[in-house]
Protein backbone atom coordinates (compact mmCIF):
# COMPACT_ATOMS: atom_id res chain seq x y z
CA UNK A 1 0.00 0.00 0.00
CA UNK A 2 2.83 2.53 0.70
CA UNK A 3 5.21 1.59 -1.78
CA UNK A 4 2.20 1.67 -4.46
CA UNK A 5 1.62 5.49 -3.00
CA UNK A 6 5.42 6.47 -3.51
CA UNK A 7 4.48 7.26 -7.54
CA UNK A 8 5.42 10.72 -8.04
CA UNK A 9 2.87 12.23 -10.13
CA UNK A 10 2.28 15.98 -9.38
CA UNK A 11 -0.84 17.67 -9.01
CA UNK A 12 -2.37 20.80 -8.83
CA UNK A 13 -1.91 21.70 -5.20
CA UNK A 14 1.42 24.28 -4.78
CA UNK A 15 4.52 22.90 -4.17
CA UNK A 16 6.86 25.74 -5.46
CA UNK A 17 10.76 25.10 -4.98
CA UNK A 18 12.82 27.76 -4.49
CA UNK A 19 12.64 30.16 -1.82
CA UNK A 20 10.18 30.74 0.42
CA UNK A 21 8.09 33.30 -1.27
CA UNK A 22 5.13 35.85 -0.05
CA UNK A 23 5.55 34.29 3.87
CA UNK A 24 2.12 34.98 4.51
CA UNK A 25 1.24 32.83 1.83
CA UNK A 26 2.98 29.76 2.56
CA UNK A 27 4.70 27.70 4.85
CA UNK A 28 7.61 25.19 4.83
CA UNK A 29 9.47 21.98 6.16
CA UNK A 30 12.62 21.00 7.07
CA UNK A 31 13.52 17.42 8.62
CA UNK A 32 15.70 14.45 8.75
CA UNK A 33 15.00 10.64 8.09
CA UNK A 34 17.85 8.47 9.06
CA UNK A 35 19.17 4.76 9.36
CA UNK A 36 19.32 3.88 12.89
CA UNK A 37 22.18 1.97 12.42
CA UNK A 38 24.13 3.08 9.68
CA UNK A 39 26.08 6.70 9.05
CA UNK A 40 25.53 7.44 5.87
CA UNK A 41 22.31 8.38 5.61
CA UNK A 42 22.05 9.43 1.72
CA UNK A 43 19.82 8.21 -0.94
CA UNK A 44 16.67 8.09 1.35
CA UNK A 45 13.49 9.40 -0.41
CA UNK A 46 11.81 11.84 1.56
CA UNK A 47 8.27 12.34 -0.52
CA UNK A 48 5.52 15.05 0.48
CA UNK A 49 1.64 14.24 -0.25
CA UNK A 50 -1.54 15.95 0.57
CA UNK A 51 -3.42 14.77 3.50
CA UNK A 52 -7.21 15.14 5.38
CA UNK A 53 -4.64 14.00 8.66
CA UNK A 54 -6.40 10.65 8.47
CA UNK A 55 -5.90 9.21 5.63
CA UNK A 56 -3.80 10.18 2.60
CA UNK A 57 -5.62 12.20 -0.18
CA UNK A 58 -4.74 9.20 -2.43
CA UNK A 59 -5.73 6.62 -0.29
CA UNK A 60 -9.25 8.98 0.19
CA UNK A 61 -9.50 9.35 -3.54
CA UNK A 62 -9.82 5.64 -3.84
CA UNK A 63 -12.20 4.81 -1.23
CA UNK A 64 -14.06 7.29 -2.71
CA UNK A 65 -14.21 6.24 -6.53
CA UNK A 66 -14.03 2.45 -5.44
CA UNK A 67 -10.63 2.21 -7.89
CA UNK A 68 -6.96 1.03 -7.22
CA UNK A 69 -4.50 3.56 -5.48
CA UNK A 70 -4.00 6.20 -7.42
CA UNK A 71 -1.10 8.36 -6.32
CA UNK A 72 -1.71 11.77 -8.04
CA UNK A 73 -1.73 13.41 -4.81
CA UNK A 74 1.85 12.86 -4.23
CA UNK A 75 3.43 16.28 -4.79
CA UNK A 76 7.13 15.63 -4.92
CA UNK A 77 10.28 14.42 -3.45
CA UNK A 78 13.97 14.56 -2.59
CA UNK A 79 16.32 12.59 -1.56
CA UNK A 80 18.86 12.78 1.99
CA UNK A 81 22.21 13.70 2.03
CA UNK A 82 24.72 12.05 4.31
CA UNK A 83 23.38 13.72 7.09
CA UNK A 84 20.00 12.66 6.39
CA UNK A 85 18.49 16.20 5.81
CA UNK A 86 15.95 17.43 3.69
CA UNK A 87 13.34 20.11 3.15
CA UNK A 88 10.00 21.45 1.49
CA UNK A 89 9.60 24.95 0.31
CA UNK A 90 6.64 27.17 -0.12
CA UNK A 91 3.88 24.57 1.12
CA UNK A 92 0.40 26.03 0.88
CA UNK A 93 -1.62 25.95 4.36
CA UNK A 94 -2.82 22.36 5.52
CA UNK A 95 -1.58 19.36 6.81
CA UNK A 96 0.76 16.98 4.54
CA UNK A 97 2.23 13.49 4.76
CA UNK A 98 5.70 12.68 5.02
CA UNK A 99 7.23 9.90 3.48
CA UNK A 100 10.76 8.24 4.08
CA UNK A 101 11.77 5.00 2.09
CA UNK A 102 14.25 3.00 0.91
CA UNK A 103 14.64 -0.79 -0.46
CA UNK A 104 17.50 -0.97 1.61
CA UNK A 105 15.52 -0.69 4.83
CA UNK A 106 13.91 -3.49 6.92
CA UNK A 107 10.51 -1.03 7.06
CA UNK A 108 10.96 -0.08 3.28
CA UNK A 109 8.68 2.95 4.14
CA UNK A 110 7.71 4.93 7.15
CA UNK A 111 5.35 8.28 7.46
CA UNK A 112 4.15 11.12 9.39
CA UNK A 113 1.53 13.85 9.28
CA UNK A 114 2.71 17.44 9.68
CA UNK A 115 0.63 20.85 9.75
CA UNK A 116 1.88 23.42 7.53
CA UNK A 117 0.89 27.02 8.61
CA UNK A 118 1.63 30.17 5.97
CA UNK A 119 4.34 32.36 6.96
CA UNK A 120 6.26 29.46 9.04
CA UNK A 121 8.71 26.48 8.91
CA UNK A 122 7.85 23.63 10.61
CA UNK A 123 10.64 20.95 11.53
CA UNK A 124 9.50 17.38 11.08
CA UNK A 125 10.33 14.50 13.44
CA UNK A 126 12.95 12.42 12.99
CA UNK A 127 11.95 9.63 10.67
CA UNK A 128 14.47 6.03 11.46
CA UNK A 129 14.61 3.60 9.17
CA UNK A 130 16.74 0.30 9.50
CA UNK A 131 19.55 -0.16 7.17
CA UNK A 132 20.34 -3.69 5.50
CA UNK A 133 22.46 -5.48 3.58
CA UNK A 134 22.95 -9.14 2.31
CA UNK A 135 25.57 -11.90 3.29
CA UNK A 136 26.46 -14.50 0.33
CA UNK A 137 28.21 -17.40 0.06
CA UNK A 138 28.64 -20.82 -1.69
CA UNK A 139 28.97 -24.47 0.08
CA UNK A 140 29.90 -27.21 -2.07
CA UNK A 141 30.10 -31.45 -1.91
CA UNK A 142 33.88 -32.10 -3.10
CA UNK A 143 33.66 -29.16 -4.86
CA UNK A 144 31.52 -30.17 -7.36
CA UNK A 145 29.67 -27.83 -9.56
CA UNK A 146 26.51 -29.63 -9.19
CA UNK A 147 24.62 -31.53 -6.25
CA UNK A 148 24.67 -28.92 -3.82
CA UNK A 149 21.18 -27.78 -3.24
CA UNK A 150 19.43 -28.04 0.43
CA UNK A 151 22.03 -26.21 3.05
CA UNK A 152 20.44 -23.93 5.59
CA UNK A 153 22.31 -20.95 5.71
CA UNK A 154 20.88 -18.54 8.86
CA UNK A 155 22.59 -16.15 10.94
CA UNK A 156 22.51 -17.43 14.48
CA UNK A 157 19.64 -16.00 17.08
CA UNK A 158 17.58 -14.47 13.90
CA UNK A 159 15.01 -15.77 10.82
CA UNK A 160 17.18 -14.28 7.83
CA UNK A 161 18.32 -17.38 6.22
CA UNK A 162 18.88 -18.88 3.16
CA UNK A 163 19.07 -22.26 1.21
CA UNK A 164 21.50 -23.03 -1.49
CA UNK A 165 21.01 -23.75 -5.15
CA UNK A 166 22.45 -26.50 -7.27
CA UNK A 167 25.44 -24.68 -7.57
CA UNK A 168 26.26 -24.40 -3.69
CA UNK A 169 25.43 -20.81 -4.35
CA UNK A 170 22.96 -18.65 -1.79
CA UNK A 171 21.89 -15.09 -0.64
CA UNK A 172 20.86 -14.21 3.15
CA UNK A 173 18.65 -10.61 2.21
CA UNK A 174 17.67 -7.86 4.08
CA UNK A 175 19.77 -8.18 7.43
CA UNK A 176 19.86 -5.29 10.01
CA UNK A 177 23.15 -3.51 9.25
CA UNK A 178 25.47 -4.28 12.23
CA UNK A 179 28.73 -6.76 13.27
CA UNK A 180 29.42 -10.05 15.11
CA UNK A 181 26.91 -12.20 13.76
CA UNK A 182 27.14 -15.75 13.94
CA UNK A 183 26.59 -17.61 10.41
CA UNK A 184 25.54 -21.51 10.55
CA UNK A 185 25.08 -24.12 8.35
CA UNK A 186 22.59 -27.18 8.58
CA UNK A 187 21.74 -29.98 6.63
CA UNK A 188 20.53 -32.97 8.08
CA UNK A 189 22.50 -34.33 10.75
CA UNK A 190 25.36 -31.84 9.76
CA UNK A 191 25.64 -28.32 11.82
CA UNK A 192 28.54 -26.18 11.93
CA UNK A 193 29.59 -22.49 12.22
CA UNK A 194 30.41 -20.97 9.08
CA UNK A 195 31.51 -17.59 10.96
CA UNK A 196 31.14 -16.11 14.04
CA UNK A 197 32.37 -12.47 12.89
CA UNK A 198 30.32 -11.37 10.09
CA UNK A 199 29.80 -7.79 9.41
CA UNK A 200 26.77 -6.62 7.32
CA UNK A 201 27.21 -3.09 5.80
CA UNK A 202 24.06 -0.89 4.41
CA UNK A 203 23.21 -1.30 0.70
CA UNK A 204 26.13 -3.71 0.27
CA UNK A 205 26.87 -7.95 0.78
CA UNK A 206 29.22 -9.45 2.58
CA UNK A 207 31.03 -12.24 1.21
CA UNK A 208 31.67 -15.47 3.16
CA UNK A 209 34.51 -17.68 1.82
CA UNK A 210 33.74 -20.80 -0.08
CA UNK A 211 33.37 -23.53 2.04
CA UNK A 212 34.32 -27.69 1.09
CA UNK A 213 32.55 -30.27 2.70
CA UNK A 214 33.89 -33.94 1.39
CA UNK A 215 31.55 -36.47 0.78
CA UNK A 216 32.16 -38.65 4.14
CA UNK A 217 30.44 -35.81 5.78
CA UNK A 218 26.64 -36.40 7.00
CA UNK A 219 24.53 -34.37 4.41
Amino acid sequence: GIMTVLSFVACSVPVLDGNLGNSGQYGSIVGKAVYSNAEDNSGIIVSIEKTDGVKTAAVSKTVADGTKIIAKSVLNYRTTNADGEYSFTNLAEGTYTIYASSNNSSEKAIFTNVVVTAGKSVTVEELKLTATGSITGNITIDKKSTGNAGFLVFVAGTSYMAITDDAGNYTISSVPAGSKYQVIVSKGELLFTLDKDVTVSSNASAAMNEAYLDSISKV
